[in-house]
């Protein structure tokens, strides 16, 4: 009786996955033909910079699968991608039918289908498979729930490239069924080579990524991304020079309150930095921009990557008087399209901290900018305010000076000796021009500015005056 019941509800079963995998089955390309051409009619319809058209092809339907080949076209706005008019990237994709669609690989998820994707090599992604020695760059397994909602695990391919190479990695991308927004990405891949210039490069045992992102209306993002490298080493010439634990870059973004603007967050965060084996220390460096334009920083950034690849494919860096043509015209550029980031009247801050075994460097440096109107380019007028506070303990200066003498090899004694020498030359220094504010055991730098008037650690002075002083000191 039990082997009856039991062998009933494997046929049961084995009915239903057949008819829902069947159903599923015959779904599938009235579905993908639906959201083609809606696809198309959104780019059309919303007036992007960017106007992509999508078609697919080779359609072919199993029993257990689908197969058929996706191509995106880039009909507006290549330019500012680096890519030409007219040019597709394709996918090959592979589609398992539900309610268990990877039951094959050991999965017992239900989900209303899987699909399998690999890159198409062609003109525009051929570097991409040169880069990891003819093999596809990656393979993505996407699989759709029921209530809308997918996920998604990326494997990527060892590769070289240009400035970049990493060995194999794995990453989980998820979102909801409300549209394009909760985007999440977690992953991480191993032995990271990434050169900052022609000398300089960060070598890392593994890189973790960690995302979550939502679009915004005008389809700009929001939320949190951070990049961890760790044990992380800065080399020059393939000889190291700082070793840490870890690097960490963060970003964050949120909408202003009451505003169509956005404040902004860039962090290096720096962990146990060592130099010739002494610790120099950890700490982090930020950029804070807030009231924020989004929509004025997507053309600022697509203006200056237009710009900047049409000057670098007409004009070699092949000599000093060309590297300083260059840097020239990069500046000549700032200067010119600046006021546009300027009108939404933004907030800029830098904040640091800084701390070793002598105590912790705090402060930050805030510059508020006013709407330039007609200003062109942006000058000094633009700005409303500077505020500037800066605070460390005597003994962390002592410290930072001592590390770089034993780095140097200098024996403990001496290297503790000499810093204390230098560090009383410069606080005399320092006292004597009133640059820098002591008070028992710590030292402060105070600066308040706005239009026509300075605040300099307590003494006010007109800004010409301000000025004067600052040109002195770098005569010395």
């Amino acid at each position: 009786m039990i082997c009856k019941t039991a062998a009933s509800m494997v046929v049961a079963l084995a009915v239903i996955w057949g008819g829902g995998t069947w159903y599923t089955g015959t779904q599938i390309q009235s579905r993908i033909d639906k959201d083609v051409k809606e696809f198309n009619f959104r780019m059309r319809d919303h007036g992007y910079d960017r106007q992509l058209t999508a078609r697919y092809e080779n359609f072919d339907n199993s029993f257990f699968s689908s197969h058929f080949k996706l191509f995106v076209k880039i009909d507006k706005g290549a330019a500012s991608l680096g890519m030409k008019t007219g040019q597709e990237i394709g996918f090959d994709i592979n589609v398992i039918h539900g309610p268990l669609p990877l039951i094959f690989h050991g999965d017992f998820t239900p989900a209303m289908v899987a699909a399998k994707l690999r890159l198409v090599n062609n003109e525009l992604t051929q570097p991409l498979f040169t880069a990891a020695k003819d093999k596809s760059p990656g393979e993505a397994t996407i699989r759709f729930s029921y209530d809308g909602s997918y996920s998604t695990v990326l494997d990527v391919m060892p590769a070289q490239y240009t400035g970049l190479s990493f060995g194999n990695g794995q990453f989980a991308i998820g979102k909801d069924d409300s549209g394009l927004s909760n985007l999440q990405i977690n992953g991480e891949v191993e032995n990271v080579v990434m050169s900052v210039n022609n000398d300089k490069k960060v070598i890392a045992d593994s890189l973790n990524v960690d995302t979550l992102l939502r679009l915004e209306e005008k389809s700009y993002p929001i939320g949190n991304i951070a990049l961890k490298f760790n044990k992380a080493t800065l080399s020059e010439r393939d000889a190291g020079l700082f070793k840490m634990d870890a690097l960490i870059i963060k970003t964050s973004s949120e909408r202003a309150k009451n505003s169509k603007y956005i404040n902004a967050n860039l962090t290096y965060v720096f962990e146990k930095i060592k130099k010739e084996n002494q610790d120099i220390g950890s700490g982090q460096v930020s950029l804070v921009a807030e009231s924020i334009d989004p929509l004025a920083v997507r053309a600022f950034i697509s203006q200056y990557g237009v710009t900047m690849r049409e000057y670098f494919a007409k004009n070699s860096l092949e000599s000093d008087d060309a590297n300083y043509k260059a840097r020239r015209f990069h500046s000549e550029f700032l200067i010119a399209n600046m006021p546009i980031l300027f009108k939404s009247e933004p907030v800029i801050k830098f904040p640091v901290s800084w701390n070793n075994a002598g105590g912790e460097l705090t402060g930050s440096l805030d510059i508020a900018f006013k709407d330039p109107g007609n200003i062109m380019p942006a000058t000094v007028k633009a700005i409303k305010s500077v505020n500037a506070d800066f605070v460390a303990p005597i003994t962390f200066a002592t410290e930072m000076i001592k590390q770089s003498k034993l780095a140097q090899g200098m024996n403990a004694k001496d290297a503790q000796s000499q810093a204390q020498k230098e560090v009383n030359d410069i606080k005399q220094y320092v006292s004597m021009l009133n640059l820098l504010m002591i008070h028992e055991n710590n030292a402060s730098l105070r600066v308040r500015y706005v239009p026509g008037q300075v605040n300099f650690n307590g003494r006010q002075m007109a800004d010409d005056q301000f000025m004067a002083l600052l040109k002195g000191l770098s005569r010395r």
